[in-house]
């Protein structure tokens, strides 16, 4: 819209200009938006561009879990949520939960430490198996041992599910089932024997059973596609 006063000629200051002058300016007052609308306006264009920025930016939506039963538990995890900054943005975070060590038929575990456990939603250009080699390199440097399965470490992080980042939320998103080797599979086989992820995610984080079951179905059906 062209200013009121965008062309103005020269005139005399008189009585009769300073009124003429005085109802411009009111009239271009009434179309010139306040600063309160100004700002609230570039607040929800900023605030967009800031979701678009970390949510659509990256590719992949995966649900991570954290695990620690030696050392100092909470600083292992604040190490390795700021060494995975370089790779994940995390979007959501749940609380952290105590939990007595699984036990196995072939392993020993009942003179191990309770674990401390969260899970959080991140988003990440790695497609799975390039995000685990990172997280591999994270959990040897803060401490993971490799002898053997079951042993007490200060950190462990599984990849539970991976979707495309084609949503806000993750049970929106869709699924990106991922298998490379044999010992490597997303979703994570165990998923349904963990009674406190599923506590995490499915109560506390609210993604639906019927969407982490979907995941499941749309592995299947790739693996049957692969086999062609």
């Amino acid at each position: 819209m062209v200013s009121v006063l965008a062309w103005q000629p020269k005139m005399a200051v008189t009585l009769s200009n300073v009124v003429v002058l005085k109802a411009a300016l009111n009239l271009r007052q009434q179309f010139t938006p306040s600063k309160l609308a100004i700002y609230k306006l570039k607040r929800r264009i900023s605030m967009r561009l800031f979701f678009m920025r970390n949510n659509f930016m990256h590719k992949y939506k995966y649900v991570l879990a954290f695990g620690s039963n030696v050392g100092n538990r909470i600083e292992n995890f604040n190490k390795s949520l700021k060494l995975l900054e370089e790779f994940v943005k995390v979007q959501f975070q749940s609380k952290w939960i105590e939990t007595k060590p699984l036990s196995h038929i072939h392993y020993k575990t009942d003179d191990h430490e309770n674990y401390l456990n969260f899970i959080c939603i991140a988003n990440s250009d790695l497609l799975p198996d390039k995000l685990y080699e990172q997280i591999a390199q994270i959990e040897d440097l803060i401490g993971h041992p490799r002898e053997r399965r079951w042993m007490p470490r200060n950190l462990d992080i599984d990849l539970l599910f991976c979707a495309k980042n084609d949503a806000k939320k993750f049970s929106e998103c869709t699924p990106f089932p991922f298998k490379r080797q044999p010992n490597f599979h997303v979703p994570h086989l165990d998923y349904f024997n963990r009674d406190f992820w599923r506590d995490i995610l499915e109560n506390e984080l609210q993604v639906h059973e019927s969407i982490l079951i979907n995941h499941f179905k749309m592995c299947s059906q790739q693996k049957n596609l692969d086999s062609l």
